[in-house]
């Protein structure tokens, strides 16, 4: 939708998307890629800083408030949590997509060695 291609700021057009069709083909065809797909869950999951997220990975990610059915967690060969105070119920789906994103990044990052990032001038 024009709204998502809006909020991705031009990413849309740096990064491959594709219409996936059935869900149960695009999990056969990462495991065929030996691509490991992880279900996020609110509670429950290995810790997003326990998996080793250096490789690819197929991350499926529900809506909010329900969040991912049970049919679809169970495509999933682990599922992963995002720690959270108790209190807190939920996070936003772009926050949680955002956090396990930047977690990924920063595994790859600290695998190839130390970086120093700089800000752009």
């Amino acid at each position: 939708g024009w709204k998502a291609l809006r909020g991705a700021m031009g990413s849309t057009f740096r990064l491959p998307v594709a219409d996936i069709g059935d869900l149960r083909d695009v999990v056969d065809a990462a495991h065929a890629h030996d691509i490991a797909v992880f279900a996020a869950v609110s509670r429950g999951g290995e810790s997003v800083y326990d998996l080793d997220l250096t490789g690819p990975r197929l991350v499926l990610i529900g809506g909010e408030g329900a969040g991912l059915d049970s049919t679809t967690s169970a495509l999933a060969d682990a599922r992963v949590s995002i720690p959270m105070q108790h209190e807190v119920e939920s996070l936003n789906t772009a926050v949680a997509a955002a956090l396990i994103v930047y977690e990924a990044r920063r595994q790859r990052l600290a695998a190839d060695g130390p970086h120093r990032v700089e800000a752009p001038s």
